[in-house]
């Protein structure tokens, strides 16, 4: 018994160091909880550079975000929720909870770019999917532009600027 104890002493330490040593600003992480309430930070497969620069090409447009919204109802409420609320139905069936796009603070002022890496190529270590293989850039910027009409500041709804040469669109790659 002690052994077991001991052991799993020196994971939960080995847990807390490795997340203290992550970089908590930068925002190609994301911050979970597992089940026992250990907060682990986990990387986000690794984008390109400039990042924070690329701009959704397709704009936030009422035509982007009816688009997204068929497109989210599709692949994302299952997990997030109807409202962006981490509250669908197999979001309880998941290790941690989705990301709430109503009250995530991270996701509130996430550009525009690391919002479309992050659905296109998932997020290591959680139940979050890469949507790659499903759906082109044009549809994942749709579902972009959708899911950040979720966020509580409307100044934020817009995304962080006009569609730009650093964003990524199909057959674009990025700058370097």
């Amino acid at each position: 018994m002690k052994q077991a104890v001991l052991i799993m002493s020196v994971v939960a330490a080995g847990a807390v160091l490795i997340a203290g040593c992550a970089d908590s600003n930068h925002r190609t992480t994301q911050q979970t909880t597992t089940s026992n309430q250990v907060a682990t930070t986990v990387p986000v497969n690794p984008p390109p550079p400039n990042i924070e620069d690329m701009k959704n090409p397709l704009g936030v447009t009422p035509e982007t975000i009816a688009s997204g919204k068929k497109l989210y109802d599709q692949a994302c409420w299952g997990c997030h929720g109807k409202d962006g609320k981490s509250d669908g139905p197999d979001s309880n069936n998941l290790p941690q909870k989705p990301t709430n796009f109503t009250t995530d603070p991270d996701f509130q002022t996430m550009p525009d770019g690391e919002v479309f890496w992050i659905i296109k190529k998932g997020i290591k270590g959680t139940a979050m999917p890469s949507w790659e293989t499903t759906y082109s850039d044009n549809q994942i910027w749709q579902i972009e532009a959708y899911i950040i009409q979720f966020r509580q500041d409307p100044k934020n709804r817009k995304g962080f600027g006009q569609p730009s040469a650093t964003s990524l669109t199909d057959g674009a790659t990025a700058p370097s």
